[in-house]
């Protein structure tokens, strides 16, 4: 069990973080910043507004000659040792706790599960897509017969498409008349306006009444009856539906390659059917059964007064599989909502000549617009979308690192040791002491250098004349200062001020004794 738990305290219950340095300096501050500064223009600047980052663009074919430059070997080395032959890594702290471990792999797994689960299976980021190209046709069937034979001006009758669906042909849609006003023998003649109508029918002139003005208000004479039909729920319509996905070159039909002619004249649709879920072919009874959001008393009046239905056609397909396992579901809906205006009617007339008068037969048609909407995209697997996807998921790991470094720095009770052991300041004292240091060596390099170059010399009073030595300083904070070749004069003025004989210098183990 201990070596489980050891197992499980390394891996699960810790948390890894990155350590910060923050450097106080007025001088690196500023270049930073200029160096932030200058990257946020080149991108706004050159790349977006310039180069016009944000559209994409076509290259054209072209012949190029090039002419070369000598470069300095020198040059090329060193550019190469500072961009390929450097290394940069980060140092990581490692904080053991079993709630910072548990919160830090908790969102973890919560980022992993979004990315595989919804983005990859759900949303299928691995593939591409493309959306459909479609078109529709509809044929209509059915025959319906009233009987009035009590009104001789209707009489019984049979009506078929010719009768019912007008106009024949609609662009993704088509008509069904539900219900019917008729006015037979409508002749033109001249009669009295309604009285009732006062604001058009009120005349004290020849003045008051225009030749040849229309009033849209004014009142006909419906010598008519309302006749209903009942057996248009027993109609049909085909459906035929054609689809093309141009990115992949597929193209299907809701009429699918299994289904014969015998089978299309017996099917009709019923959505939990395994094989007539498919079938094109609708009752428009039960269009109106099976829609959503139309209710059983809507059903009823939608008959009467007439309405607006959709017929939503969908094509949800994966190419990576076989393309007969792309088939199209089928959805309906009721567009009318609220109760002022409900219903869909309009007037249309047969005209005749009858003993040289002319004629005709107003009818007021009641009944259902369908319209038809066709929807869909297909997908199949491509490297670049899923490379992408992948990526911007895995990026999204990061969030949990930022999270947990804000728990630990601002809420644990340890925050301010954590913060201790992550970030490092450098006052700015440390940064002058240092300054001064390393120009100390470096000017005690260049003097050596010159003295191997000019060979022995001549000493002055009281330094080490030619003798060469190599000895270290160690100042009060502990910093080592290496000094190659400098005189004695350099080294007493380092320990405090003394002349260079004696004791007042600071000695070097290595280093002769000036001779007295």
């Amino acid at each position: 069990m201990s070596s489980v738990r050891k197992f499980l305290t390394a891996t699960l219950f810790e948390y890894e973080t990155q350590k910060v340095i923050a450097i106080s300096s007025y001088k690196i501050g500023l270049i930073y910043r200029g160096i932030q500064l200058l990257i946020v223009t080149y991108v706004v600047g050159w790349v977006m507004l310039r180069e016009k980052g944000y559209q994409s663009f076509d290259t054209v074919v072209s012949g190029v000659t090039t002419k070369l430059k000598a470069v300095r070997m020198s040059s090329v080395r060193k550019f190469l040792t500072a961009t390929l032959f450097e290394y940069e890594t980060q140092k990581v702290i490692a904080i053991s706790s079993y709630k910072i471990g548990l919160i830090y792999r908790g969102i973890q797994l919560l980022i992993v599960t979004y990315v595989v689960g919804w983005v990859m299976l759900r949303e299928k980021g691995y593939q591409s897509f493309d959306t459909v190209v479609s078109g529709v046709t509809t044929k209509l069937k059915g025959l319906e017969y009233t009987n009035y034979t009590n009104i001789p001006s209707i009489g019984d009758r049979i009506w078929d498409v010719a009768d019912w669906a007008v106009p024949p042909q609609m662009n993704s849609a088509f008509f069904v008349t539900t219900n019917v006003v008729i006015t037979k023998n409508q002749s033109q003649t001249t009669c009295e306006e309604d009285k009732d109508n006062r604001w058009h029918a009120s005349c004290k002139s020849d003045a008051d009444c225009q030749k040849g003005h229309v009033h849209m208000l004014g009142w006909g004479v419906k010598t008519g009856r309302c006749v209903l039909m009942t057996h248009v729920k027993n109609f049909t319509v085909l459906i035929k539906n054609s689809v093309e996905f141009p990115k992949f070159g597929v193209k299907r039909r809701n009429i699918l390659t299994k289904m014969t002619n015998r089978y299309l004249k017996t099917c009709n649709y019923r959505p939990n059917h395994p094989e007539d879920r498919y079938c094109p072919i609708f009752k428009l009874g039960d269009i109106i059964k099976y829609g959503q959001a139309i209710s059983e008393k809507a059903a009823k009046q939608i008959w009467i007064t007439g309405g607006m239905v959709a017929i939503d056609i969908h094509w949800e397909c994966n190419f990576d599989y076989d393309e007969e396992h792309c088939k199209p579901e089928y959805k309906f809906r009721n567009l009318e909502d609220g109760k002022v205006g409900q219903g869909w009617n309009f007037r249309h007339a047969y005209h005749y000549v009858e003993d040289g008068i002319h004629k005709r037969t107003l009818v007021k048609a009641f009944g259902i617009q369908f319209f038809i909407s066709v929807t869909g995209r297909g997908g199949k697997f491509d490297i670049l979308n899923f490379t992408m996807n992948l990526g911007s998921g895995l990026a999204l790991l990061t969030l949990a690192t930022v999270l947990c470094d804000i728990i630990v720095l601002n809420i644990m009770r340890k925050r301010k040791k954590y913060r201790q052991a992550k970030i490092d300041k450098v006052k700015r004292k440390e940064i002058e002491r240092a300054k001064t240091i390393r120009e100390s060596d470096r000017g005690g390099r260049r003097r050596g250098k010159r003295n191997r170059l000019g060979g022995a010399t001549e000493s002055a009073p009281g330094a080490l004349g030619s003798t060469s030595f190599t000895g270290h300083l160690s100042t009060p904070n502990s910093a080592s200062l290496a000094v190659s070749g400098a005189d004695l004069s350099d080294i007493s003025a380092c320990g405090g001020g003394g002349s260079s004989g004696g004791n007042n210098g600071i000695p070097f183990a290595d280093a002769p004794t000036s001779p007295t």
